[in-house]
């Protein structure tokens, strides 16, 4: 599985490693999008073996004051 904010861009990229992988559009900044991703790429492969987390997001606060 191949994920990013823009689906074309994880499709292409899924496409192109072939071997079945697929790509799926997911917004880290959003957890529900996060457990919608994570539910889709269980649903379609079954379990994920290994996670790779590259993305980032800024949010400026405290981290007492982070929610999520």
């Amino acid at each position: 599985a191949v994920v990013d904010l823009a689906e074309d861009a994880a499709s292409a990229r899924a496409d192109a490693i072939g071997g079945g992988s697929r790509g799926f559009r997911c917004d880290v900044a959003d957890s529900a999008s996060v457990t919608a991703t994570v539910d889709a790429v269980v649903e379609t492969f079954g379990r994920i073996d290994i996670l790779v987390n590259s993305a980032g997001i800024v949010m400026l606060a405290p981290a007492e004051d982070l929610t999520q």
